[in-house]
């Protein structure tokens, strides 16, 4: 009598692949923590689990964490960048930044985004010249804290906010008085006297070499203009006295 033969093979479920570009190592590091998530589940749920519910189970546990309750919130929205003070915010403290310490302070944000889903709030805020030194610390793990300075430092470990504006109010024969009064009415900090003077007394060295220096040209240039000539002209005596004026002057 014949036998009818049977198919034994069974009829496999539908299915989807996703191709993740990655060396070898990456690929074992992956399927490592895969094989965790599975044991730690299989153990929970007291039954087998699919590689499909590990990986929707891992994103709904990103989404919740990152996100809360709400799947239905944008990923890493951007707030408005536009902003109204409101009455009791208009004497909040002002500081001077440069922008690279706007880079450095994004690369901040970024690592402990990567590690954490609290906020960096401003713990505290000491203003050192112009420049604002913020103690940073996350809303969630107190030990998530840093120090951010709204300047980088120079070689000589100065800030150059501080250097930058130092020249610029001995460049613009302003005196003491009126740079104090007014950084103190815009509430931008202000550098001390003794480290004005320190700046003054390196930039005096540096204005009058520039003075000596284009004197001399000045009465080369006259000199050389004419054939024979043993002084200057009424004219080149003129520019003389005009360029040793910063000698006798504050600056």
């Amino acid at each position: 009598m014949a036998t009818e033969k049977q198919d034994s093979s069974r009829k496999r479920p539908p299915n989807f692949r996703i191709e993740i570009p990655s060396d070898e190592t990456v690929k074992s590091r992956i399927l490592e923590k895969l094989q965790r998530v599975k044991s730690y589940l299989t153990s929970t749920l007291n039954k087998p689990v699919s590689n499909s519910l590990i990986i929707e189970e891992l994103l709904d546990f990103w989404i919740k964490q990152q996100l809360g309750s709400d799947n239905t919130k944008e990923l890493h929205p951007f707030p408005s960048t536009y902003s109204q003070t409101r009455r009791q915010d208009v004497d909040q403290g002002l500081f001077v930044t440069a922008e690279k310490s706007l880079d450095t302070y994004g690369e901040v944000f970024e690592a402990h985004t990567s590690i954490c889903n609290g906020k960096l709030k401003v713990l505290k805020r000491t203003m050192k010249g112009h420049v604002a030194s913020v103690r940073l610390m996350c809303t969630k793990e107190k030990s998530h804290s840093c120090l951010w300075s709204s300047s980088s430092h120079l070689p000589n470990d100065y800030f150059l906010v501080n250097h930058r504006i130092c020249h610029a109010f001995y460049s613009s024969g302003l005196l003491p008085v009126h740079y104090t009064r007014f950084v103190n009415g815009a509430g931008i900090g202000c550098i001390t006297r003794e480290r004005r003077s320190k700046f003054f007394r390196k930039y005096k060295e540096h204005a009058e070499n520039e003075s000596v220096q284009s004197v001399d040209n000045a009465i080369n240039d006259e000199i050389s203009s004419y054939d024979d000539l043993d002084g200057i002209n009424i004219m080149t005596d003129a520019r003389h006295g005009w360029r040793k004026m910063p000698k006798i002057l504050q600056l």
